[in-house]
């Protein structure tokens, strides 16, 4: 059912959901991201992202389960509204550093991007109880990153701790290594700008539109939307290529 949460036991999938959340579905909304309280179970929260049906408005909530079930929930960011019902964002993680990070569209209104105040075109980076880290490069505001159009996946380096991010464009997408303050561009332009001020990305596709993405053994593996493919890249650049096709399109990937 839309909006259900499941939990897998011993590879049996459990008859009764962990937690419903009711969504609006169209387009690029409904139950967009999930994470995993990184000390689970001594801390167990599951973190959702999700276009609510109420108020037709993003939000990002954070569930504590007990013996498998929904006990208490709390409502940590209201996002952007959903009336566009593209550019959502909603993939999250936490890092090496213990924070929340969530990708957030500019909900096609480009102009958020640039704005650091305003929550549209960025990558947030939270505690994992809502606030806003001391650290942040933007003091006082929950931006890591800025100048993001519509980011669909974010990964995590495990070796190095450096989180990727992509990123779909008309017509360049983006594969991004994120940097603490940097402004990725969006609406002054796509792909290297190579322009003072903005970072450009590791590397840029055309027609593919990533969606996740995972780090595994060097590489950074991305699934596509545009052709159901999944591809790799070498993160030191010698090498990239094909790794897998899908029947239909694929939104995550996770390494097991």
């Amino acid at each position: 059912e839309l909006g259900n949460v499941r939990m897998v036991v011993d590879g049996e999938l459990a008859p009764e959901p962990v937690a419903h959340v009711d969504v609006t579905v169209s387009f690029e909304t409904g139950l967009l991201g999930i994470a995993v309280d990184p000390e689970w179970p001594d801390e167990p929260w599951l973190y959702l992202y999700y276009s609510d049906a109420a108020d037709a408005r993003n939000r990002l909530i954070r569930i504590r389960v007990e013996d498998g079930r929904e006990v208490d929930r709390e409502t940590l960011v209201d996002a952007l509204p959903t009336a566009a019902a593209y550019h959502n964002g909603g993939d999250m993680l936490f890092g090496a550093d213990g924070m929340l990070y969530l990708t957030v569209g500019d909900a096609h209104d480009g102009e958020r991007a640039q704005d650091p105040a305003d929550l549209g075109g960025k990558v947030l980076r939270l505690m994992p109880d809502g606030s806003i880290p001391a650290d942040n490069p933007i003091p006082g505001t929950l931006t890591y990153t800025l100048g993001h159009r519509n980011s669909f996946g974010l990964c995590v380096d495990p070796a190095t701790g450096d989180l990727w991010e992509t990123e779909n464009g008309e017509p360049v997408e983006e594969l991004n290594r994120l940097r603490a303050g940097a402004n990725y561009g969006w609406p002054v332009g796509q792909g290297a700008l190579d322009q003072k001020g903005f970072q450009d990305p590791v590397i840029t596709l055309t027609e593919v539109a990533p969606t996740g993405c995972a780090i595994w053994r060097g590489h950074l593996y991305f699934a596509t939307y545009g052709d159901g493919i999944l591809r790799r890249l070498a993160l030191d650049g010698s090498t990239s290529g094909t790794v897998f096709g899908f029947d239909e399109r694929a939104f995550d990937l996770v390494v097991g």
